[in-house]
């Protein structure tokens, strides 16, 4: 999907099903941050929708499932509740889709099982998945939020019988794979944490609040003195000359996390503001802007803004460059504010 979706055209890009899969698609591919941005700017830009935020549910419950099994348990705390935040405004925006509240209360569930709302909720997920199977087109979620109901309620006989079309209805080999992560939150089995207490808001979060929530569980879980965090601004034409830097640093086990905004398109197309958006919030985020220079920067529209933005937001610029170097290469936007500093030097990546 990520390949096919740079081949279609412009207005086909922009429509809300392939942007939803493209996020899907990326979180798959380990982009969840990437992801998250992509579906955070979908809702700004058209409103909230069950599918969309079951997506943005689906990328937190994956890092929390990757934050417990790192060990890490402030973190999963954090993406814990994010998750269910999202599930339940995906659930929220429409009763009728089952799959964001069988996961509301899969998560609702394993962090507080006194949470009253469970037992508001369980009825009406119930009733909209028996409305979808009696519409005669049911597919896997909907016979997989059944089978999953049935063993929040203790009903083993009903979790057996939910199984069998269940399986015959897969048509992708992480559809089960999704539901045994589910029963595994369900069961408490050593995989999965213990309950952790707190309840989410009642009030349906604003993707500005589960962006906030997010760079403030990034923020605690940065200790002091770890990795600088540097933005890399570069031509794609430079995309492997970068590449060698990074796997340099990768190498020499240095104390620098590289992060970029690969997913370019012209400056002025239609997706440029949402790009725009996800580059400034991974500006924002990092301590120093690092500029690849070559023959082609002083012709990227990209670069030139990136470079603006990091100083207006008083970052740190310095620049770098291969074999060559000429004073012409440089980005338009040269002149940089008391608070920052610009330097050159020669990245010599070795093999």
């Amino acid at each position: 999907m990520i390949r096919l979706k740079d081949l279609m055209s412009p207005p086909l890009q922009a429509s809300v099903m392939v942007q939803e899969q493209f996020a899907l698609a990326l979180n798959r591919s380990g982009q969840g941050e990437d992801a998250e941005l992509l579906l955070l700017h979908l809702v700004s830009q058209r409103g909230p929708s069950s599918e969309t935020f079951g997506i943005l549910g689906r990328v937190y419950k994956d890092r929390w499932h990757t934050a417990v099994q790192a060990g890490n348990t402030t973190l999963a705390r954090e993406l814990l509740e994010e998750a269910i935040d999202a599930y339940l405004s995906g659930f929220q925006a429409d009763w009728r889709d089952a799959y964001p509240g069988i996961n509301a209360l899969a998560l609702m569930e394993l962090r507080d099982p006194s949470d009253d709302r469970i037992r508001e909720i369980l009825p009406v997920v119930k009733y909209s998945v028996k409305r979808r199977l009696a519409s005669g087109n049911p597919n896997y979620w909907d016979h997989a939020t059944l089978m999953e109901l049935a063993v929040l309620g203790g009903d083993e006989a009903a979790a057996a019988d939910a199984l069998v079309p269940a399986l015959a209805a897969v048509r992708e080999s992480w559809e089960p794979e999704t539901t045994a992560l589910n029963l595994r939150i369900h069961s408490r089995s050593p995989s999965a944490p213990g309950p952790v207490m707190g309840g989410a808001s009642a009030k349906r979060p604003s993707p500005d609040d589960l962006k906030r929530r997010r760079v403030r569980a990034r923020k605690r879980n940065t200790p002091a003195g770890a990795n600088r965090n540097v933005f890399i601004s570069f031509t794609n034409e430079d995309k492997p000359q970068v590449e060698l830097l990074r796997r340099q640093a990768q190498k020499e086990a240095s104390a620098l996390n590289f992060n970029d905004w690969s997913l370019r398109a012209p400056f002025d197309s239609e997706r440029a503001d949402y790009i725009r958006k996800g580059v400034l919030e991974r500006i924002r985020q990092s301590s120093v802007t690092l500029v690849y220079v070559s023959d082609q920067t002083a012709k990227s529209e990209w670069v030139n803004w990136e470079v603006e933005e990091s100083v207006k937001l008083g970052k740190k610029v310095v620049g770098v460059h291969g074999e060559t170097f000429h004073g012409d290469c440089l980005p338009r936007s040269r002149s940089t504010g008391s608070e920052s500093s610009r330097g050159a030097s020669r990245a010599s990546p070795r093999s």
